[in-house]
């Protein structure tokens, strides 16, 4: 940052203001006492503006001055003379007209804190802790997840839905059956016409989520609402098509690639008695459920809820259907992960009907994931029909100061057998 001058500072008329008001604070010094405040260095907590473990950016304000004990000008001087230095009137005229200063922001802040009371430089979403009654911002670490929980729910009742506030338990508001809109209702990944839907069956007293936050954070943070993990868009567009329970990337260092650890693939085949034409939708639908889900380290994921399977009969099955065509991707799903280490999915089997009867095959499965560090499971497909190709790869994130194996992936080929 490049210095200011004296003479070049003389030249500015907001400067000569505030050495005036400098000189007056001066002289007003020995009257200044009766405007100091009690509050102790002790009292940390009350100098923030927003909630301890709260997330915060670069930027933010997270001090409230009017909180902060003051002291005669004389006590802080330095304060007053940064000031006028960096040209800042409102300051300066504060202090002017009470005679006092703020306690120097590094008697109650350690790291990542301005002297302005504002967080500073790092990448990504940091968070805010109290401890041993300093004020400390963390920046955020290499990966950063929590899991998707429910913040906003419908719960049906006689006449309409209440809007519960699924942390607190709190009504916010009653929306009417006949006043059930796009304006009173929240929906972030529900259209009102499903929410509608929904009403349209469900008992009273049944729930429906609106809203999802993220909860239980890696780094012990607090938890996020949905309008801080709109902050985040990848995160809020990755949580609002994932169930409760899953795992939400909010943070992947910049300074990390993606390094294939395996692959695999299979074909579709026949099996007419199923109808090739569903299990050809059934299987696509699979891999766009299960394309780029993101698992942390040490953690389960399943695949995304936004997608729908076409049923048929099945007397095995005890609901009595079952969605024929997910088994090949199924296969090759399964196929890649275990052979990074992973151990059989929830909601797999190990033989070639793969996907248990009563799961769902997206958000029924979860699937391990062993490594040191996320992976992303892709999945894509090529050619259509019974010859579909249905191929599936796990890549690992990893930091750029991590020395990295250069060796080829493990392709594997699934024998292409069963539903």
């Amino acid at each position: 940052m490049n210095k200011i001058s004296l003479k070049g500072l003389w030249k500015k008329n907001a400067f000569k203001i505030c050495l005036g008001l400098l000189l007056i604070c001066l002289i007003l010094t020995p009257f200044s006492f009766a405007h100091t405040n009690s509050l102790s260095t002790g009292d940390v907590s009350n100098l923030l503006k927003v909630e301890n473990g709260s997330t915060v950016y670069s930027g933010d304000a997270i001090i409230d001055e009017n909180n902060i004990n003051r002291y005669p000008v004389a006590i802080n001087i330095q304060y007053l003379v940064d000031r006028i230095v960096n040209l800042d009137l409102l300051g300066a005229a504060y202090s002017f007209a009470s005679g006092t200063v703020p306690m120097p922001t590094e008697d109650v802040v350690k790291g990542n804190v301005t002297d302005t009371g504002s967080v500073s430089n790092f990448d990504g979403p940091g968070y805010v802790a109290i401890e041993n009654n300093s004020i400390v911002v963390h920046s955020p670490d290499d990966f950063v997840w929590g899991y998707n929980e429910p913040y906003t729910q419908a719960v049906k009742t006689d006449d309409g839905v209440d809007i519960v506030n699924n942390l607190t338990g709190e009504t916010v508001k009653h929306v009417n059956e006949n006043d059930m809109s796009n304006d009173t209702l929240p929906h972030d990944f529900s259209s009102v016409d499903q929410i509608k839907s929904w009403y349209s069956y469900a008992q009273v007293g049944a729930k429906y989520n609106l809203e999802y936050g993220i909860g239980d954070l890696s780094d012990g943070r607090a938890f996020m609402t949905p309008e801080e993990v709109k902050k985040i868009p990848a995160a809020y567009n990755y949580s609002n098509v994932h169930g409760g329970g899953d795992t939400v990337m909010i943070y992947t260092t910049p300074n990390s690639t993606y390094h294939e650890v395996t692959n695999s693939y299979t074909y579709l085949g026949s099996h007419p008695q199923y109808n090739d034409a569903n299990r050809a939708l059934n299987a696509k639908q699979f891999v766009k459920a299960w394309n780029n889900t993101i698992i942390p380290a040490n953690s389960q994921g399943s695949g995304r809820s936004d997608v729908s399977f076409s049923s048929v009969v099945e007397p095995d099955a005890e609901s009595g259907t079952a969605t024929h065509g997910v088994c090949p991707p199924a296969r090759t799903l399964r196929s890649t992960v275990m052979s990074i280490g992973a151990p059989l999915p929830v909601g797999m089997a190990s033989d070639e009907d793969a996907v248990l009867f009563g799961y769902n095959p997206a958000t029924g499965i979860k699937v391990t994931n062993p490594l040191d560090y996320p992976i992303k499971i892709t999945m894509w497909t090529e050619g259509d029909g019974t010859d579909m190709k249905i191929c599936c790869s796990a890549q690992e994130l990893i930091p750029n100061n991590v020395t990295v194996n250069d060796t080829n992936s493990t392709s594997i080929a699934v024998e292409t057998s069963g539903d």
